[in-house]
């Protein structure tokens, strides 16, 4: 197995960790002071691991068009992207919208074909549909809490809207990584969202919300543990991987959040695993070996 897919494995097992985090932060403070806390967090936690690594705090010998590109895929891939999503969850339930996400390959590897000539073959582009499948099944499961909701136009073009806002950032982001290590790539992708944050946060007035939400302890230990395994080692790592792979083929890996996600939540959480969960997680796999080759 190439090192580029182990990286985006690697990016996959990182969401799952910290979306367990993220969910215990966000029942406590909000899931938007969550989305805004972990960029500043996680641009803090990247300046001694940079100057570890690469011996300086923030990459200094970046061309324009690298420095550009990278902001551009920050802005459209954490700022955009998650507005576009997080908007969704409320309009349309959020089981639905990581549904529509299942997407997010399939956009991915058409991108990456347009805009980076990148080539997959017939067989890849099969296991890039098996592995959404996969991962839809697994995600569209109902429950209570989903009755009721309606499938409303703006829902789910929001929905569409933060999918592909998602792969154009895989795709922007590779496009900008020349010269520039993965973790210099993550500092400017989580520079450049975390600035545009602080106009965005005023506009709504949420500011005093999540000045008040730092001095919630207990929350933020959990929203720091969801930022090392998220925004630090998982972004580092989902950088790496577009670097050495396709950006399709990373995609189709990192989608895989939720089939990592099953067993943690039956033991911790009580959910319950059927066997829709089992053929879904089935048919996923097998998508990921033919995008393997």
């Amino acid at each position: 197995m190439s090192t580029g897919i182990l990286a985006a494995l690697g990016t996959a097992l990182c969401w799952a960790a910290c979306s367990f985090s993220f969910e215990v932060a966000g029942k406590r403070i909000g899931s938007y002071s969550v989305t805004v806390i972990r960029l500043f967090l996680g641009f803090l936690l990247l300046i001694p691991v940079s100057w570890a690594l690469n011996g300086t705090f923030f990459p200094g010998d970046v061309s324009t068009r690298s420095l550009a590109l990278l902001s551009v895929s920050g802005l459209v891939g954490f700022v955009f992207a998650d507005l576009c999503l997080f908007s969704a969850f409320v309009r349309i339930s959020a089981r639905i919208t990581m549904v529509i996400y299942t997407t997010v390959p399939l956009m991915t590897g058409l991108l990456g074909w347009a805009f980076l000539g990148e080539s997959l073959s017939g067989r890849q582009w099969g296991g890039i549909l098996l592995t959404s499948a996969g991962v839809a099944l697994v995600l569209a499961r109902g429950s209570a809490r989903d009755r009721g909701w309606v499938l409303t136009g703006t829902g789910l073009t929001l929905a569409l809207l933060g999918s592909l806002g998602q792969a154009a950032g895989f795709v922007i982001g590779k496009a900008g990584l020349s010269g520039v290590s993965s973790i210099g790539a993550t500092q400017i992708r989580v520079a450049a969202a975390m600035i545009a944050f602080v106009p965005v946060t005023l506009i709504m007035r949420r500011t005093a919300g999540v000045i008040k939400s730092v001095g919630n302890r207990s929350a933020m230990k959990f929203l720091a543990l969801g930022t090392v395994a998220g925004p630090v080692i998982g972004v580092t790592l989902s950088m790496t991987a577009v670097r050495l792979i396709p950006a399709g083929v990373a995609a189709t890996f990192i989608s895989m959040t939720p089939i990592f996600l099953m067993v943690p939540s039956a033991l911790f959480a009580g959910h319950r695993l059927s066997m829709r969960d089992a053929v879904g997680t089935a048919v996923a796999v097998l998508g990921g070996m033919l995008v393997a080759g």
